[in-house]
């Protein structure tokens, strides 16, 4: 990255108004009033320098920058890698869940439908303890498989940001 050149200044020409505001005990100039320019390639010397720090400065920091949008990016790239088998493990836990239910609900309606064929207390009490054991199997079996699956979710979603944490944001 190069700078343009700038061209050096050179004071306005001095007046006897401009020497006579300058004390006289200030000047250090052999002749009285005249008043003393700078040098000029001290100047152009100068702004040549600074003008390289300026550039040596900048080129670590584009540096950094380039690295930093690496980073960024590859950061951007894991939670989207990640929120999308999130999303998909939501999708499959949430259609697992919503079969559980019919199950479960079908299972209900079988039970209310032989209480209405029933026509003893004792047979009424026999089928509500067959219908609860099985359904605690049931639910048993269901709750086990949910947490199977939302831990396989966890691991599939989490996988993109555990190698991401290890480098840093």
């Amino acid at each position: 990255m190069a700078f343009p050149q700038r061209k050096p200044v050179k004071p306005a020409a001095a007046d006897n108004t401009t020497a006579q505001a300058v004390a006289p005990e200030q000047s250090t100039s052999a002749i009285p009033n005249e008043t003393v320019a700078p040098d000029i390639d001290t100047t152009a010397e100068a702004t040549a320098l600074l003008d390289s720090a300026a550039e040596q400065s900048l080129e670590p920091s584009a540096a950094a920058f380039v690295g930093s949008q690496t980073v960024a990016d590859k950061a951007t790239f894991s939670l989207e890698a990640s929120y999308s088998g999130l999303s998909k493990g939501m999708q499959e836990f949430s259609a697992r869940s919503l079969a559980n239910l019919q199950a479960n609900t079908a299972a209900t309606f079988d039970l209310i439908k032989a209480l209405s064929g029933v026509t003893t207390a004792s047979e009424a009490i026999t089928l509500q303890t067959e219908h609860a054991r099985k359904q605690y199997e049931t639910l048993t079996a269901q709750a086990k498989e949910l947490t199977t699956l939302a831990q396989k979710i966890v691991s599939v979603s989490a996988a993109p940001l555990k190698g991401q944490f290890g480098k840093g944001f």
